[in-house]
Formats: structure tokens, sequence, C-alpha cells
């Protein structure tokens, strides 16, 4: 199993996490998991990151890899609404889902990148929803603002399953170990092989 990762080159003012954050987190959970993290410009245009972005994606070897991850930051405005700091707004979704076609292993799609699941009925048409549909893959995705890797609001889109769901729900009686199990016990770095259903266990 191989995993290939992307991480911005620098720290944006004002946002939650900095440059040096997503790429250390991207490049643990790389070797964790047997991959490789890239770097790309996050200075330039939006436009100029997605064209980045897709050549690397062309580019790279695809045997093996069966989990690609973001590593920067997400938001959402009310012209465009949802957008990925590595150059992919909603209206870009296709593109990206071309872009991880050629990877015939390729299960899962990790967007560690705020407000990507954010939406009604537990993210439904969020940026992570619609890249599911667009890319027949699994994608996960986190709801609200907070820690790249330990955001607890964390959203699962499956593959030919309608409705988005929590990993765990903040109703549930297990919330507080899993916040705790993200942060403390890197439970993180094993999801591309965890059963969303059972990413307790």
């Amino acid at each position: 199993m191989t995993v290939l990762c992307f991480y911005p080159s620098d720290t944006t003012p004002n946002m939650y996490d900095d440059a040096d954050e997503f790429r250390n987190r991207a490049q643990e959970f790389a070797k964790h998991n047997g991959g490789r993290a890239i770097e790309f410009p996050s200075r330039i245009p939006m436009p100029q990151r997605k064209a980045f972005v897709l050549r690397k994606l062309k580019a790279a070897k695809t045997t093996g890899v069966t989990a690609i991850g973001f590593f920067c930051h997400g938001w959402t405005t009310s012209g465009t609404g949802a957008a990925m700091q590595a150059g992919f707004r909603l209206a870009d979704v296709q593109d990206l889902a071309n872009g991880l076609s050629r990877f015939t292993a390729l299960r899962k799609v990790f967007l560690f990148c705020c407000f990507l699941a954010a939406g009604k009925n537990n993210g439904g048409r969020s940026f992570v929803t619609r890249l599911r549909d667009a890319a027949h893959l699994e994608v996960w995705g986190h709801a609200t603002k907070g820690h790249c890797n330990d955001n607890p609001y964390l959203i699962v889109a499956e593959a030919g399953i309608n409705g988005p769901y929590y990993t765990v729900p903040p109703t549930s009686p297990r919330w507080k170990y899993w916040k705790s199990s993200l942060r403390d016990n890197n439970l993180w770095l094993d999801f591309p092989n965890t059963n969303p259903w059972r990413v307790m266990d």
C-alpha cells in the first residue's frame, strides 16, 4: 500500500495551521503508510496551483497507490462555495476527479482541510460528497475549522452510498475518547487501512 500527499509551501497569515505543521503531518502520514509527500507552491494564484497539482498527479507513479491526502487549508465563501488551498474550488471538483482517475488502485482520498465536508445532512453536497460522486471514491474531510489531523468533526462519504456520515458522531458516548485518540494516539495515521464504520475498534 502506498499513499501520495500534498502540502503547501508557505504559511497563510491568520489561518489556523501553518505550513510547517502541514508539511510535518503530510510527511509523517506518507512515511507511516509507505508513500511520499509533495509540496505545492501556495503563493501563486489558485489556477496555477491546480495546474501544478494536476501535473504532479499525471507524472506520479500509480502502482500500488491506494490513498491520496491533501494537508492544507480549506474554506467556504458565499460566492464560490468551498475551496481547497491546493487550487481546487467547488467548480473544479471534476478536474480533480479526472486527475485521480489514472490511479487504478486508488480507494480513498483524505482532505485534511477545514470546511470541505461542511453542508446540510452531515456534509451533503459538500466538496467531499461532490468529489465522491465525481471520482467514485471514498472521500474523508472535515466539517469545521480545526487542526489538520486531529479535528474530530470528520465526515466520510463512501463510494456508492448516498449519505455522508460522521466517523464518530458528536452525540456518541465515544466522542470524548475519539477526540483524545486523534490527539494522543495518532489514530489518523492508520486511516488508509481503516474501515470507517469501525474507526474506533
